[in-house]
């Protein structure tokens, strides 16, 4: 697992962990027993069907914020900048910003 840390503005601190070697179950596991993936880490998950797919631990919950998954849970009803009261949109931010800058503006 290879892991960096970013310092946003306004202390927002996090972790980006990439778990493209793990399935999203092996990934869900990883985020309730390895003490390393905190609340507010990205997840760089591995790729389905050829597109890239990213995740945030929310609390306890890993959350897939951009790509599908079956195991990891999804927001319904709310966008990353009100969720938590925009906790996590610097986060959903800079993934959004990845995507756009590696694929364009047409796939977030």
């Amino acid at each position: 697992m290879n892991d960096v840390t970013y310092q946003l503005p306004h202390q927002v601190a996090f972790n980006i962990h990439n778990l493209t070697p793990y399935d999203d179950g092996e990934v869900y596991d990883l985020t309730q027993e390895d003490e390393v993936i905190k609340d507010g880490d990205i997840l760089i998950l591995a790729p389905l069907n050829g597109e890239p797919r990213y995740a945030i631990l929310c609390q306890a919950w890993p959350t897939i914020v951009y790509g599908q998954s079956k195991i990891l849970h999804s927001l319904v009803n709310t966008t990353w900048f009100e969720f938590e009261k925009g906790k996590y949109a610097p986060q959903a931010s800079l993934i959004f910003g990845l995507i756009a800058n590696q694929y364009g503006l047409d796939k977030i």
